[in-house]
């Protein structure tokens, strides 16, 4: 799809949602993209840039292991709340706090992943293709303070854009996570991984549905899979 078909989708879609002019949000959007692109181009170019087609960097897998982590620990305790809440408003109150904590970190592993990219100049329309965004203001609302500050620490720069030295928590996290220390809990993850291997893969149908996982992450699905897999019924159930 070429860039003008995109902006007038996307100048189509904000006319339904406020009812302003059609020329206005057309006018808008291609502005945004301009604005989008004259920054990324105009960026101090590093000739150690990854490209598209280059290997996966290691530290991101690391991130995805560590926010999947801890928002499976959220959605864990939103289910098990079910069973110990009397009431409606006692229900929602511990729920929705989890769910709003697990979807923090969902937006900061995402604006954090699509920093990464910006920062290795992966093309605009590509990243905005990946994250499935109408527009390039879309794009930018996962690129936080907080998401830069979380990359900076994932990569190991100490040093913000102007020069001053990184303090917060984000960057904090992200260094503990590259170096699988403090917040990062390297066996619990392996542990999680393992076990949602063994839920979502066609296993035993698919002898190899392990394979890919690295050995000792195997070895325990291979253990946990007989008892997984096994149906869950009512002992008191005639």
């Amino acid at each position: 799809m070429n860039p003008n078909h995109r902006d007038k989708q996307a100048a189509k879609a904000r006319r339904e949602a406020d009812g302003r002019p059609y020329a206005a949000h057309l006018a808008d959007v291609r502005r945004e993209r301009l604005e989008h692109l004259g920054r990324v181009e105009h960026e101090e170019f590093v000739p150690d840039k990854l490209k598209a087609d280059d290997p996966m960097p290691a530290e991101l897998p690391l991130l995805v292991r560590h926010h999947i982590s801890e928002i499976n620990r959220y959605f864990c305790d939103v289910l098990m709340h079910a069973y110990h809440a009397d009431t409606y408003a006692e229900w929602a109150r511990i729920a929705l706090y989890r769910l709003t904590d697990a979807l923090e970190h969902f937006h900061l592993m995402i604006g954090t992943t699509v920093a990464h990219l910006q920062d290795n100049h992966i093309s605009p329309d590509r990243i905005r293709t990946y994250v499935q965004a109408r527009t390039y203001r879309d794009v930018e609302a996962f690129v936080t303070p907080k998401a830069k500050e979380h990359l900076d620490g994932l990569i190991g720069r100490n040093e913000t854009a102007d020069g001053r030295q990184h303090s917060g928590i984000s960057h904090h996290v992200g260094r503990r996570i590259a170096e699988r220390t403090g917040w990062a809990e390297p066996d619990r993850e392996d542990t999680l991984e393992a076990f949602l291997a063994v839920l979502y893969n066609n296993y035993p149908d698919d002898a190899q549905a392990f394979s890919a996982l690295p050995e000792h992450i195997r070895d325990c699905a291979l253990k946990t899979a007989p008892h997984s897999l096994v149906t869950i019924s009512d002992d008191d159930e005639s």
